[in-house]
C-alpha cells in the first residue's frame, strides 16, 4: 500500500483527511457551504460525516490511480481544515486527470487557493504521481470569475464550454473547460510558493 502523499508549500500543508476532521467537516456541511466531499447524499449528522471521511481516507490510500483529495491546512496548524483539493476522472491511457479545489469562505482572497492548486499541480507534473501525466483539466461554472482567474493564473487555458453538462448530481448546466499541458507547465519559471 502506498501512503497518500503530503505536499508542503510556503504556508500550507496538503494532507490526507483524518478522523479528527469530522467536526470541522460537519460544521461546514451543516452551514450548507460545501458538498464536494460527497455525492448527492444529504448529510445531516456527524455519523454520516464520519462514514464519508472513512471512505475518502480509504480511497486516498487505495485508489491513487483514480482519485485523491487533500485536506488543505495551514502548515502552522495542521488540525485547522481550511479547504480541500484533489484530482479525479483519471485516465491512464490518455495520461490525464481533472482537478478540483475549494476553500471555505473565511479563507478566500488570501492567496491560499493559488498556493494549494500550484502545489498540487507541481506534485502531479514533477513528482511520483501514480502514472505519467501529460494533461490536467478543470471545469468551473461559466460565471465563476474567481475560479476562472485562478486557473488562468496557474497557467491553464480555456478550451471551451461544456454545454448542458450533468455535474453528477442531476444539475445540468454549462461549464467552462480548462486544460494545462505538462510541456507548458514545465517551460514556466518556478513558482515562489513552492518549496
Amino acid at each position: 500500500m502506498t501512503l497518500f502523499p503530503e505536499i508542503k508549500s510556503r504556508r500550507l500543508l496538503l494532507r490526507n483527511f483524518v478522523s479528527t476532521d469530522i467536526n470541522s467537516v460537519f460544521t461546514i456541511i451543516s452551514k450548507g457551504l460545501i458538498t464536494e466531499l460527497h455525492d448527492s447524499t444529504t448529510i445531516s449528522n456527524v455519523a454520516q460525516v464520519e462514514a464519508m471521511l472513512k471512505k475518502r481516507i480509504f480511497r486516498n490510500n487505495q485508489e491513487l490511480d483514480y482519485s485523491g483529495k487533500w485536506a488543505i491546512v495551514p502548515e502552522s496548524d495542521p488540525t485547522q481544515l481550511i479547504g480541500s483539493c484533489g484530482y479525479h476522472n483519471s485516465n491512464r491511457n490518455c495520461c490525464s486527470v481533472e482537478i478540483c479545489y475549494r476553500l471555505y469562505p473565511e479563507y478566500r482572497n488570501k492567496g491560499y487557493a493559488y498556493e494549494a492548486v500550484s502545489s498540487m499541480i507541481n506534485y502531479c507534473f514533477t513528482y511520483n504521481f501514480p502514472f505519467y501525466l501529460n494533461r490536467i483539466s478543470a471545469i468551473t461554472d461559466t460565471d465563476s470569475s474567481r475560479s476562472i482567474s485562478l486557473l488562468k493564473k496557474v497557467g491553464f487555458w480555456e478550451e471551451g464550454i461544456l454545454s448542458q453538462n450533468d455535474s453528477g448530481i442531476n444539475n445540468i448546466h454549462n461549464y467552462r473547460w480548462f486544460s494545462l499541458l505538462r510541456s507548458a507547465y514545465l517551460s514556466k519559471k518556478a513558482d515562489p510558493f513552492l518549496i
